[in-house]
């Protein structure tokens, strides 16, 4: 269960985080 997480938030983190940055 942990190890599904922890790969599950990484890619799902990435993406919202560089466009909330953008702009």
């Amino acid at each position: 269960m942990a190890r599904n997480q922890q790969p599950t938030n990484q890619p799902t983190n990435q993406p919202t985080n560089k466009l909330t940055n953008q702009p």
